[in-house]
């Protein structure tokens, strides 16, 4: 249990990581777009959306997967 508990906390690492690095990149996109001179178009703004989207169901679903430990190890206590 301890285990997986270790192995869980390590992928959550990894994918907080990324979803850091895709946020950092889809921030410094927008930055970009807002710097530009007045009359160009703002292309790209849907990637902060659907960046947005992916973090909140990527923590969902690492939530979803705490739970299940959390319940696992009440379990095994019992």
């Amino acid at each position: 249990m301890i285990h997986e508990l270790e192995s869980l906390r390590a992928d959550t690492i990894n994918i907080m990581r990324a979803n850091i690095q895709r946020m950092e990149k889809s921030i410094t996109e927008m930055d970009n777009d807002l710097l530009r001179p007045h009359g160009m178009t703002l292309h790209g703004m849907g990637i902060a959306k659907k960046e947005t989207r992916h973090l909140e169901d990527t923590l969902t679903d690492l939530q979803k997967q705490l739970a299940t430990l959390r319940q696992e190890l009440h379990g095994a206590n019992s």
